[in-house]
């Protein structure tokens, strides 16, 4: 029986999440975020990323 509500405890939280991203209406960010300088990682120089964006 707990397993089940941490299941649908789970299952709420995702919906939630979910809901949220649907009422912002804006697209998902990169870990970076907006940022102009980049971020800490890589500076902005896109050479130390993995992908170059």
């Amino acid at each position: 029986m707990e397993y089940l509500l941490v299941i649908g405890i789970l299952i709420f939280c995702f919906l939630i999440m979910n809901i949220g991203l649907i009422i912002k209406n804006e697209p998902l960010k990169k870990g970076c975020g907006s940022s102009p300088d980049g971020c800490e990682i890589c500076g902005g120089d896109a050479d130390k990323c993995e992908e170059p964006t």
